[in-house]
């Protein structure tokens, strides 16, 4: 199910969608931001970037120091 979502952005920004639009790789304004934010939260992910999200220490490694 989809929500709706209201945004600001930059005119700038907002001309950057519409030339998106233009290239006919997308159906509409939120299929752009929907891509942009699904590729953003990819790329910053802890998978993405090999980095493994931190854990809490075990017993052993507590007292190990």
């Amino acid at each position: 199910m989809k929500s709706k979502l209201s945004v600001t952005l930059d005119e700038e920004l907002v001309a950057e969608i519409a030339k998106a639009l233009s290239t006919g790789k997308f159906r509409n304004k939120s299929h752009v931001v929907e891509f942009a934010v699904k590729k953003l939260l990819e790329e910053n992910s802890p998978q993405a970037s090999g980095i493994r999200p931190p854990t809490s220490p075990t017993h052993t490694e507590v007292q190990n120091g």
